[in-house]
């Protein structure tokens, strides 16, 4: 039987594997805080107790990790259902622009709860759930399931915005969230490649993708943003691109929206790049020739044949 105990907010936070609910499949846990000091003796006391824990889930003796829902109370799975629902990514009929988060946002968001938090949390009532709870649930990601201290943080902002939500529909009374001590992460170090390698990347690249890298090196645009590029986004007379959507993945898979900013842009290019792209499509109207596709305005810039094709040329 697994458990562990970590020193967190002036207590000991212990966490007890107790097992699968067979209702529902889910992973059950048995969470308990020891308040003692961060010592030996402390420590000696949360082993102690984290003994008992473990013996009480071996012998049948410990109760349900996550009680069953009420009728009357309003679980944590449910609120994060309407929070999504609210903001739940779709085309206006009229426009065709994006309403709600991104559907990138919109499935990272669904993934987490998914897989991370409801699986310990989903079924509590909302009213109920502390900071101390969510601390518990912290050291469970980290302890249990290995995760990073950056996707524990995410989890909990994501946490901290749905309760946020509920608390501006009258659905809480506070947001534990803002009671919890996540992780605190430490800016990380930004390290950008030189053209040495950029040039060395390029080198033993395909050609395609060796303009890509050339375009991306140079515009420093997004990667959802560079894929959803066409030929007729591009002036190379004018030595210009035009950014005007982006390619990202949602739940329903690969949909094409607007830029992360929902405006268009226009970058300038240099001479190296529009030679690159020159190039590049030049390959592109001969590739496009060899499998007998149209070529046009609206073919994507970035594009890789299918390998049957490759094995041809």
């Amino acid at each position: 039987m697994k458990g562990h105990k970590r020193f967190r907010s002036g207590a000991w936070r212990l966490a007890v594997f107790a097992g699968v609910d067979p209702a529902t499949g889910r992973k059950q846990y048995l969470f308990e805080t020891v308040r003692s000091p961060n010592n030996r003796m402390g420590a000696k006391a949360a082993d102690l107790r984290l003994a008992q824990l473990i013996a009480a889930v071996e012998e049948g003796r410990a109760p349900v990790a996550r009680p069953l829902p009420k009728a009357d109370v309003l679980t944590l799975r449910e609120l994060a259902g309407r929070w999504q629902s609210a903001n739940r990514p779709r085309q206006d009929q009229r426009s065709g622009q994006w309403i709600g988060w991104s559907p990138k946002t919109a499935k990272t968001h669904a993934d987490n709860f998914r897989v991370y938090i409801l699986p310990t949390l989903g079924d509590h009532d909302v009213a109920g759930i502390t900071g101390l709870d969510l601390d518990d649930l912290y050291s469970m990601l980290e302890d249990e399931l290995g995760l990073s201290p950056a996707v524990v943080a995410r989890c909990h902002s994501q946490v901290r915005a749905v309760f946020s939500w509920a608390l501006r529909k009258k659905l809480v009374a506070a947001n534990p969230a803002l009671s919890a001590d996540p992780p605190r992460l430490k800016p990380a170090k930004l390290h950008i490649p030189s053209m040495d390698d950029v040039r060395a990347v390029q080198a033993v690249a395909p050609a395609g993708f060796a303009a890509y890298v050339q375009v991306a090196a140079t515009v420093g645009a997004r990667r959802g943003t560079l894929v959803a590029l066409r030929w007729g986004d591009l002036d190379l007379e004018k030595a210009n691109a035009t950014f005007t959507r982006a390619i990202a993945e949602s739940g329903d898979g690969v949909v094409e929206k607007g830029t992360k900013a929902d405006r268009p842009y226009v970058s300038s290019l240099g001479p190296s790049t529009v030679s690159a792209l020159q190039a590049h499509r030049q390959r592109a109207i001969e590739q496009a020739l060899r499998i007998g596709v149209p070529f046009g305005a609206e073919s994507f810039v970035f594009w890789e044949l299918p390998p049957r094709c490759r094995d041809r040329r």
